[in-house]
């Protein structure tokens, strides 16, 4: 694993972006189910809220996802785990950007895609 670099994951950014634009394009106005079963791998993540203060601001590549944490590589070739657990992470596709609330990712990323979400109206958003 030390021996990857982020330049050998910007392709699959690519491929990541025409995946993605091509899911919420045809979401019929289903994008949060959408969004919920959709593969990161590849989508250039940043952290704008978590539990240690310190990696807010990071930003990677997904290059792996677990049930409860997002491997990213960064522009330093740093390989970060990240844990979903109370982190918000968000990322930015064709002049939109969008939120991910980690809590709501913690399922194995194989389960998740099979899972039927109930649609509920609350956000969990973090009160401080």
């Amino acid at each position: 694993m030390e021996s990857l670099k982020y330049s050998q994951f910007e392709p699959l950014y690519e491929l990541w972006c025409d995946y993605f634009s091509t899911l919420i394009n045809g979401s019929n106005g289903q994008l949060d189910a959408r969004m919920l079963k959709a593969d990161y791998h590849g989508c250039l993540l940043m952290i704008v809220e978590a539990a240690n203060p310190a990696q807010v601001g990071l930003c990677g590549i997904v290059i792996r996802e677990t049930r409860q944490t997002f491997m990213l590589i960064t522009k330093q070739d740093r390989l970060l785990t990240i844990p979903k657990q109370d982190t918000i992470f968000q990322f930015a596709l064709e002049g939109k950007i969008y939120l991910l609330f980690g809590n709501a990712f913690r399922f194995q990323p194989s389960l998740r895609a099979k899972k039927i979400f109930k649609n509920r109206c609350s956000i969990p958003f973090f009160l401080k």
